[in-house]
């Protein structure tokens, strides 16, 4: 727990220089491993195992290919944002390390979590339309 008298949002010293890189380091390379393995590992699996609305349709033989293209699309821009959020929140916590601002602005926090959740959202309709039947 911080102690009472660090304001949230300061610097504490909770981590060393190298720790917090390593560690942010890490982060950012489990992060784009997986979305970059996730639309690899949709090819190879079963149908049973994908969530999709009507899937029998959508995994067909002659449409299956065509629409784990459209989810690995969906998900590469998933992953590109969460790491667009990552990286920015990264680049904040650093400046208020290195003196140029006073704690972490709240309101930039919440705008850059709002922005992320909105395209998160636009990222699930997307899936949700691209997984409806076409009328015949």
């Amino acid at each position: 727990m911080l102690p009472t008298s660090t304001p949230l949002g300061t610097p504490n010293g909770w981590s060393s220089k190298p720790t917090y890189f390593a560690l942010q380091g890490f982060i950012v390379l489990l992060a784009t491993a997986c979305f970059a393995a996730l639309p690899a590992w949709l090819e190879r699996a079963p149908a049973n195992w994908v969530n999709l609305p009507n899937k029998d349709y959508w995994l067909a033989p002659e449409r299956r290919v065509a629409t784990l293209a459209r989810i690995a699309s969906t998900l590469t821009w998933f992953g590109c944002a969460a790491l667009a959020l990552m990286l920015t929140i990264t680049s904040l916590v650093i400046r208020v390390n290195l003196g140029r601002e006073p704690a972490l602005p709240a309101a930039a926090i919440w705008a850059l979590l709002g922005a992320f959740a909105l395209c998160a959202g636009v990222l699930v309709m997307r899936l949700l339309y691209l997984g409806r039947r076409p009328r015949r």
